[in-house]
């Protein structure tokens, strides 16, 4: 994506490099540039979202000049350490999101994540019922998501899977570098083993497991995932094979 930009803004930036000593002294005087859509209505499935690739060697951004002498460019660079962020705002109005946030018990159909907004969270009662000397040999949780080959509205290839601890909310992960989508499944696999057995232990509390995109903060992705009343084949499950001592 190629964007034109004002030759007096082109020309107040060559003469801020000619006069800044270094990168450090350029940079508090410009601050970047902004980038934002500037689309009106579109219908449910229409638009589309693009990621700028900042440190891509072709991303910068090149002021071409011409003296009474010669015609020449100046590239001004984007380099690793400069700084990116996005801003991301989310209307829920009268969304099936906004209906299972506010009542929990409708995600017993179907249940949400998105991106910058909403992790979803799975609570397991009947943990508690596990005798403190049960030994934990297998604790597979399975989340299927609502997805079809070849759709558009593709889940998120991996995600992460935390939990809280203390009043604070300090999370955890247990999988630090995401835990990836089984296409053949169609869902998470998730090996909970170790997990439940410090909870059966009364090392960690039963509070709760939070699932995200991994890409959380970075893209807009999103994840439909089957509740246990859902009208689809596959609804999610956790098995647990266990010895009492």
């Amino acid at each position: 994506m190629r964007i034109p930009l004002d030759t007096v803004f082109a020309r107040d930036l060559l003469q801020l490099a000619q006069n800044s000593t270094n990168d450090e002294d350029f940079l508090q005087s410009f601050k970047g540039l902004h980038f934002k859509v500037n689309n009106g209505f579109q219908a449910p499935g229409e638009g589309t979202a693009l990621y700028l690739a900042t440190t891509n060697p072709n991303s910068k951004l090149t002021v071409y000049y011409s003296s009474s002498t010669e015609s020449a460019s100046y590239d001004f660079i984007v380099t690793g350490p400069a700084i990116d962020f996005n801003h991301v705002e989310t209307d829920y109005s009268g969304t099936r999101v906004e209906q299972v946030i506010n009542d929990h018990s409708l995600g017993q159909t179907e249940f949400y994540a998105q991106s910058f907004t909403t992790r979803a969270k799975i609570e397991f009662n009947s943990i508690d019922s596990l005798p403190e000397s049960a030994v934990i040999h297998s604790a597979i949780l399975e989340l299927p998501v609502s997805y079809y080959q070849g759709s558009n509205f593709y889940p998120s290839s991996a995600v992460t899977v935390s939990f809280e601890i203390g009043t604070e909310g300090t999370r955890f992960s247990l999988y630090p570098d995401g835990l990836s989508f089984n296409s053949s499944r169609k869902s998470y696999v998730i090996d909970l083993r170790g997990y439940i057995q410090r909870i059966v232990q009364g090392d960690l509390p039963n509070s709760g497991l939070f699932i995200a995109p991994r890409k959380y903060n970075t893209t807009v992705e999103r994840i439909l995932f089957n509740g246990v009343n859902t009208p689809n084949k596959n609804k999610p499950k956790l098995s647990i094979v266990y010895t009492v001592l």
